[in-house]
């Protein structure tokens, strides 16, 4: 079908569209009402048919349909309607029912996109501001969601001293998911002195115990965050030392993207000021044979981040292993863990590199086999170091893997 051909079709639709929006079924309505706001850039006669009828639902005694007319009015993309999009979000945030205020809250972002002065100028931005004291948290979520979107451009929702507190203390009232943005908008309020820092510490304490890889993550970014602003950034070690527990437990989890949500975490924040504390744990981090291929790339790359004297042996062994895995990315990452010893990255003394040496020719020889068909042009060849370091392989132009050990020809 043509575009206007298309265009026809649906200009054709939209007023029979507007009639359904009165359907008592609820199933037709919210058809109608998807209909309405994905098309009403078409005509705009079509869209305002729909006016009275929803504003007519916004008196329904069925929250439901209270809602669904917040958010088809807020979604009509057309300038001119503004004024009852607006009407109705005000009608929704004084709603008694949490369902419709938490629609109201989110469609003043709609509203924005649309017109944004109509918000900007309006008493909507205090409105939200003071609906973070909602009795349902739900509500308080949607409402920094909403503010951080509508003032982008002024740096986003603003958390002042009184806000936070009230925050924490109601932090034990959100879901978990709701739980971890809170905690993401915590960090924009900088503690005034060093008793207010240990104070939220000693309240949000529990949060780096939870089961939830999320909150984990989110409380312990909080805390580095405070401590570092607060002027105590000496305590960042603790309050790592803190968590690793909670997050050592959380890498033994069952479910394959926790893990590998909680291995990037490390890798991409913890990873060089703290690279003792997770070396500590390497033996948590390695491989299993159930993992799917991207968590093993995954924790190959921490693994060749925190490798040090005292498990540089047991990573090599790894390698050994994973160089057998039918898959070919994840061999060709053990063949990049070993470029990084190249390159001097892992450049770590041993007591016995003749035996580490050896572990990683046969590692390079096993990876060479597994992705011969993979690597493309650029191949290498392998050469011991004279000094007490792990053997470093070094690139050349030779077609094949040439392992330079004694005896191994």
């Amino acid at each position: 079908m043509s575009t206007s051909a298309g265009t026809k079709l649906t200009v054709q639709v939209l007023p029979s569209a507007a009639k359904l929006l009165a359907s008592s079924d609820l199933v037709t309505k919210k058809l109608a009402s998807w209909y309405i706001t994905q098309h009403s850039g078409s005509d705009s006669g079509a869209s305002v048919l729909s006016i009275n009828t929803l504003v007519t639902d916004m008196h329904d005694p069925n929250p439901v349909v209270r809602k669904l007319a917040i958010c088809t009015l807020a979604g009509i993309c057309l300038p001119e309607l503004t004024e009852h999009s607006v009407s109705a979000v005000n009608s929704g945030l004084k709603d008694t029912d949490a369902i419709v205020r938490r629609s109201a809250v989110m469609a003043c972002v709609q509203i924005f996109r649309t017109v944004p002065s109509a918000v900007l100028d309006g008493s909507l931005i205090d409105r939200l501001y003071a609906m973070i004291r909602d009795p349902d948290p739900i509500v308080i979520v949607n409402c920094l969601n909403a503010l951080q979107d509508i003032l982008t451009d002024e740096g986003g929702v603003v958390i002042n001293r009184t806000m936070a507190r009230y925050l924490l203390q109601r932090l034990s009232s959100f879901p978990e998911p709701q739980c971890a943005t809170v905690l993401k908008y915590l960090m924009k309020y900088c503690p005034r002195d060093e008793a207010e820092v240990l104070d939220i510490m000693n309240t949000a304490d529990a949060y780096l115990d939870s089961s939830n890889a999320v909150i984990v993550i989110s409380a312990l970014r909080y805390f580095l965050s405070i401590v570092q602003h607060g002027g105590l950034s000496h305590l960042r070690a603790d309050v790592i030392s803190r968590a690793e527990n909670s997050l050592f437990c959380l890498i033994t989890a069952d479910a394959h993207e926790i893990v590998y949500a909680v291995v990037k975490f490390m890798k991409q924040e913890l990873v060089g000021e703290f690279t003792t504390v997770l070396s500590h744990h390497y033996h948590s981090i390695l491989c299993h044979s159930s993992d799917p291929a991207y968590l093993k790339v995954a924790k190959i790359e921490l693994l060749a981040d925190i490798a040090d004297e005292s498990s540089v042996q047991a990573v090599l062994n790894e390698m050994v292993t994973q160089a057998r895995n039918k898959s070919t990315k994840v061999a060709l990452y053990v063949l990049d863990f070993m470029e990084c010893m190249r390159c001097g990255q892992h450049c770590i003394e041993v007591d016995d590199p003749g035996h580490l040496s050896v572990s990683l020719s046969v590692c390079l020889v096993i990876c060479a086999s597994t992705c011969h068909s993979a690597r493309p042009a650029g191949h290498y060849t392998y050469s011991l170091s004279s000094t007490p370091y792990l053997a470093r392989p070094m690139l050349s132009c030779c077609p094949v893997i040439e392992c330079t050990l004694p005896n191994c020809h």
